[in-house]
């Protein structure tokens, strides 16, 4: 395989790290020995599927829960218990690649949630029970060279006040979904082709998100885009 080792920073609770490999090998480790407490295939058990750069996702912790987005034709995300690694409840399938993105937590419309990135989609996951309650198709480039390339979203979305926002390099742009006020639905509220960021992230501060836009593999432009 092409990308056997880990991609993604891992995720530290206590004396306990959090793995997740290229291949999407998770495991927990004790940080005092370095001693395996469990590991479990996760990709390979749950039939996922990932893009050419394999996993890159930061392994999300909520109270004794995990979360991990395997993709592919089974289901999109699941949910381990973090100190057995054991399978709490599995997200029906999007038919899709998860992207080079770490997840985020929210709570909206008396709801929990897990909002994750696929390489096709931006979508929320019911923290509860698995229950996929929203998904958006990610826009695709307008230029038709680009639109024969898989998406590559490198981006962990950003959110604040039922508002979603995501981005990707390659020409695809930004996008900023709407949540439903009940939780289970979303729209899109805008786009923006100037901020496609490709790699470093965006931040929201005071009304404004900032990053760095995607020109070539090689260069971009700092951008201000008004919330």
């Amino acid at each position: 395989s092409n990308n056997p080792e880990s991609r993604a920073t891992p995720t530290v609770e206590g004396n306990k790290v959090y793995t997740c490999s290229g291949n999407g090998d998770l495991a927990c480790i004790d940080a005092t020995n370095g001693k395996v407490i469990w590991s479990y295939k996760a990709s390979e058990l749950n039939k996922g599927t990932f893009g050419r750069w394999g996993i890159a996702e930061s392994l999300l912790i909520d109270g004794d829960k995990l979360y991990y987005s395997p993709g592919g034709p089974e289901t999109m995300t699941i949910a381990l218990n973090k100190a057995t690694g054991s399978v709490i409840w599995k997200s029906s399938s999007l038919n899709d690649k998860p992207g080079y993105a770490s997840p985020i937590l929210i709570n909206y419309a008396g709801k929990k949630m897990v909002i994750g990135v696929s390489l096709g989609h931006i979508f929320g996951v019911d923290a509860s029970n698995g229950e996929i309650l929203w998904k958006v198709a990610h826009e695709q480039s307008s230029d038709p060279n680009m639109r024969a390339f898989e998406l590559i979203k490198c981006t962990t979305p950003l959110y604040k006040d039922g508002m979603v926002y995501v981005t990707g390099g390659y020409d695809t742009g930004g996008m900023m979904v709407k949540i439903g006020s009940d939780g289970k639905s979303a729209t899109v509220a805008w786009t923006d082709p100037v901020l496609d960021d490709h790699h470093g992230g965006v931040v929201l501060v005071n009304g404004y998100i900032y990053g760095s836009n995607w020109i070539n593999n090689s260069t971009g432009d700092w951008c201000c885009i008004e919330w």
